[in-house]
């Protein structure tokens, strides 16, 4: 009987690192993602108002106008989490969100630093917004 148990925690463990290492994946696919497609600080649309999208402890921002950013977190960062986790309509989907923030450059996962969004203050989240 003993092995049978000493067999289900081992198995457990095993799943729940699994579990672990594969919401860790998830983030850096999603940072990833974001380094690939971010453009040029001058590219970028108005950094003020957007798309935000949190998925695998990750969060991105789309600014109206194009571009992808990923979104330093610090600042308000959380009230932004918080707020688009109470308005999101299910997981990773997009929220309209309006902000104070800034484009800064921010040391990436692999790489060299790059763009971020920096926000300093949370304006509103508009489930269902759109870019004007």
């Amino acid at each position: 009987m003993q092995d049978a148990k000493t067999a289900a925690t081992t198995a457990a463990t095993t799943a729940a690192k699994g579990a672990a290492k594969g919401a860790a994946a998830l983030a850096a696919l999603a940072l990833a993602g974001c380094a690939a497609t971010t453009p040029e600080v001058g590219g970028l649309g108005d950094p003020t108002q957007g798309y935000f999208i949190y998925f695998a402890d990750a969060a991105v921002f789309e600014p109206c106008g194009g571009g992808r950013l990923p979104v330093a977190q610090e600042g308000a960062y959380l009230d932004a989490e918080r707020a688009y986790l109470d308005a999101r309509p299910g997981p990773a989907e997009p929220v309209f969100i309006r902000l104070d923030a800034t484009v800064e450059e921010r040391p990436s996962i692999e790489g060299p630093p790059q763009p971020h969004l920096v926000i300093a203050a949370l304006g509103g989240v508009e489930p269902g917004g759109v870019c004007p």
